[in-house]
């Protein structure tokens, strides 16, 4: 009974190891990104910053894009978790921008460069599915290619880039974007449903 106990006592050790092995691993490509305001990172640049050797470093993040794919993971944490409604979404947008102002350095890092575009672009496919599961439940049969229209459009509107257009060039508080977009958005919507 013991010689259990002893072997499930080392598993959990064990797997508790590899999360913090993980999480500093992407803690430190974080710091990366954020001091240098750019995605251009290097795998021996991570493995010295998070204090592991770059063979441990490959056990965890096979390839580069690897990293990139998991870092998309770490700015998605940062928004507002997930939208229950298209009636929340004035309210969820601005605390959403303004989780995303609070790590404006990563979330700007990634508007720099071909290396921003992998991680944005990592993070599209959790951010399309969301919207589109939210479009069938607010707008049951649409035809497939008004709804993939719509989710395009909400996602580009929702979008950082759009943010910081109006907190950078027009000036205007994200609180303020937030309710024109989801204005926007319902509009939007409600012309498909009615169409």
């Amino acid at each position: 009974m013991n010689d259990r106990r002893a072997v499930s006592d080392t598993s959990g050790l064990r797997a508790e190891n590899r999360r913090r092995t993980r999480a500093r691993i992407l803690d430190a490509t974080v710091e990366l990104v954020r001091e240098s305001g750019t995605v251009d990172f290097s795998m021996p640049e991570v493995a010295a910053r998070s204090g592991v050797a770059l063979r441990t470093l490959y056990r965890y993040f096979q390839k580069r894009q690897d990293l990139v794919d998991a870092l998309a993971t770490v700015a998605d944490q940062v928004e507002a978790g997930p939208l229950p409604s298209l009636d929340d979404l004035e309210e969820w947008l601005a605390r959403a921008w303004r989780n995303l102002i609070a790590e404006e350095a990563l979330i700007r890092a990634q508007h720099v460069g071909p290396a921003g575009v992998e991680v944005r672009r990592a993070r599209v496919p959790l951010h399309r599915s969301v919207t589109l599961g939210l479009l069938d439940a607010e707008c049951p049969g649409l035809d497939p290619r008004t709804r993939d229209d719509l989710a395009d459009l909400a996602l580009v509107l929702t979008s950082s880039t759009v943010l910081f257009e109006f907190v950078d060039v027009l000036d205007v508080d994200p609180s303020r974007g937030a309710s024109l977009v989801a204005r926007t958005v319902r509009t939007i919507i409600e012309q498909a449903r009615a169409g």
